[in-house]
């Protein structure tokens, strides 16, 4: 496997992509106790020349039970502590439960992490699937929850439908340019 066998490389341009790697986990169970991976102190030198750091999925970098509220909390509690002393900023990208019978999801697992959030949004897709919504579902910087709509392309998009009748999915014409 390629695990890690140069720790040492330079974090700044980062990209893991497929199973053939192996997450680096700030913490991970050993012997029945949550630990700090010794990586993780690499990791935040490696990274220390940066002010917004984003973790993408947040359960790549978390060895412990996510459903565990004491462990989800001392995960955060070490993400936490490196934003305050270090001035860092996170993103932490996690995913949500399927839809229930209501129609609402929410974030899967233990709520210890979003309780240790400043900030936590919801990005859904819109019915013809061309804007994302972002709506803050907690905040400790605002008194109401705020709703925003995320155009994903800053062009016209012309739609072909032969019979007349709205399409299921509107698809963009293939000979269509795309900025971004």
């Amino acid at each position: 496997k390629n695990t890690y066998r140069n720790i040492e490389f330079n974090f700044k341009n980062i990209s893991i992509i497929g199973k053939e790697h192996e997450p680096l986990r700030i913490v991970e169970k050993t012997n029945r106790k949550l630990e700090v991976n010794e990586k993780f102190n690499i990791l935040k030198r490696e990274l220390k020349d940066y002010d917004i750091i984003l973790l993408d999925p947040l359960i790549a970098f978390y060895g412990g039970d996510e459903n565990d509220n004491a462990e989800a909390r001392y995960f955060m509690t070490q993400l936490n502590k490196w934003c305050v002393d270090e001035k860092k900023t996170f993103i932490l990208v996690h995913h949500n439960n399927k839809k229930g019978k209501d129609g609402e999801s929410s974030v899967r697992g233990a709520s210890a992490f979003i309780d240790a959030c400043r900030m936590q949004y919801s990005i859904n897709k819109d019915e013809n699937d061309l804007y994302r919504i972002a709506k803050i579902e907690k905040t400790n910087h605002f008194s109401k929850q705020k709703e925003y709509k995320i155009k994903l392309f800053d062009i016209p998009i012309v739609y072909e439908n032969k019979k007349e009748e709205s399409p299921k999915k509107e698809e963009p014409k293939k000979d269509m340019k795309f900025k971004g």
